[in-house]
């Protein structure tokens, strides 16, 4: 499977940490979704995710553990999470993800940089980009 491809089924990708999608070696994983006007911000669905992704033995870097910037923007929390990002081998997109504006930030440059993806669940279209 290439790393841009979306899994044939609607079975979640997850292969042993230091296995490769494509050609990336995958150990640290990106979690991407929706946050804005949620409940709790998504929180939740983060940090369910996050502590799954460590049970396997992944190395997880979840912006939701992020302590919150001080001008509390939108632009402000994208800031923290981009770097974040690009310390990672992979973005693992939660459900939703394509109708999240940060989230579909986050997916196109992962793209770009060659970054495994993984697709909790199947997108009806991918954003352009």
């Amino acid at each position: 499977m290439r790393p841009t491809q979306h899994p044939s089924n609607n079975d979640v990708l997850h292969p042993p940490p230091g296995v490769s999608i494509g050609a990336c070696l995958v150990t640290r994983i990106y979690l991407a979704g929706p946050m804005t006007d949620l409940p709790e911000f998504n929180y939740p669905a983060f940090h369910a995710e996050a502590a799954r992704l460590r049970a396997l033995g992944y190395d997880v870097a979840n912006p939701a553990e992020n302590p919150p910037p001080a001008c509390r923007t939108w632009a402000g929390y994208m800031r923290l999470a981009i770097p974040l990002l690009c310390t990672c081998d992979a973005i693992c997109l939660l459900p939703g993800w394509a109708s999240s504006r940060g989230a579909s930030i986050e997916h196109a440059l992962a793209v770009h940089l060659g970054m495994a993806v993984i697709y909790q669940e199947l997108p009806s279209a991918l954003p352009a980009f």
